[in-house]
């Protein structure tokens, strides 16, 4: 397409901006007038825009405030995490307990989400792992390729020693919260083990995992008392671990379409137990933890999105 005056042309980032001369230029005019700019949008950044009103509406509300969202290591965290870290960051127990979850609300899934009285089958069901690594923690019947696995992370070398995963991306969700390279309602499961605690922006990013789930599809969050402490965010850091499944709980219901979220325990924590001894067991373990003798404690809230 060509512009009358046009005399240069430059591509920003989210705009496409042609810089137009006098519409009607002479001899004595053109050096005395300056150009004017006139501005178009592409289409990808349209979509850009329309997805984040989108996610503006969603958003119900700002759960963190002020300094709530600061970290002591302020430094970029592409590079904090550029080193490969191929450890587990949690005990043998807590993993246990996570695929414990994982096969009691992801086997189930293509029972969940169904189309009419037709279940999905299962080659179409998609899991997306946030804030992954090289291990996802899933149970081997819940693997690629009868499952389509996506995993997000920060380390590209990680992720792709995961073989669980079918694809992955790498992307910084505290400074590029929104506008993940997903379509809308194209995913099953969405999954984030021990990485909540990092999130500055966490309103958007569960507003984007609302964007990308199917309705009836299920969030599971999950975490321990561990963490990076200079990487967490100070809300985290100073409150209790009550505290911090309260705060899971107000990210999910900051964002509307989510139906109430629930914490839930894996059976081998509460199966053939009585009432008063799991009472005694949660009295005396801040004793055992002191001691070093305690296993790391599991939290897991879990919400679907609603139809």
């Amino acid at each position: 397409m060509k512009v009358a005056g046009l005399s240069q042309w430059r591509r920003g980032s989210s705009l496409d901006t042609f810089r137009v001369g006098p519409r009607f230029p002479n001899k004595q005019s053109w050096s005395h007038q300056k150009p004017y700019i006139v501005t178009c949008q592409s289409l990808e950044d349209r979509r850009t825009s329309a997805e984040e009103e989108q996610q503006q509406r969603v958003i119900l509300r700002q759960v963190l405030v002020g300094l709530e969202r600061d970290k002591i290591n302020k430094d970029d965290d592409r590079q904090f995490y550029s080193i490969p870290r191929l450890v587990n960051h949690c005990d043998t127990h807590f993993r246990e307990d996570l695929q414990s979850i994982y096969s009691e609300y992801l086997g189930d899934l293509n029972k969940i989400n169904c189309r009419g009285s037709e279940a999905v089958d299962i080659d179409d069901i998609v899991i997306l792992d946030i804030g992954s690594s090289f291990v996802s923690h899933l149970p081997p019947e819940i693997s690629a390729p009868k499952y389509t696995i996506i995993g997000h992370g920060m380390n590209a070398e990680e992720l792709s020693k995961n073989p669980c995963l079918s694809r992955f991306f790498v992307r910084d969700l505290n400074k590029d919260p929104s506008g993940w390279a997903l379509a809308s309602e194209s995913v099953d499961a969405a999954l984030c083990c021990c990485s909540v605690q990092y999130f500055q922006q966490p309103e958007k990013v569960f507003a984007e995992i609302h964007r990308v789930l199917k309705p009836g599809g299920v969030c599971i969050i999950s975490f321990t008392n561990r963490m990076f402490w200079e990487k967490a965010i100070q809300y985290w850091r100073q409150t209790n671990d009550y505290g911090r499944v309260q705060l899971v709980k107000q990210y999910f219901t900051s964002i509307e379409g989510f139906l109430p979220p629930t914490q839930v325990q894996p059976a081998t924590r509460t199966q053939n137990k009585l009432p008063l001894q799991m009472q005694i067991e949660r009295i005396f373990e801040p004793l055992s933890r002191g001691l070093g003798t305690s296993r790391d404690p599991f939290y897991a809230v879990i919400a679907y999105k609603s139809y």
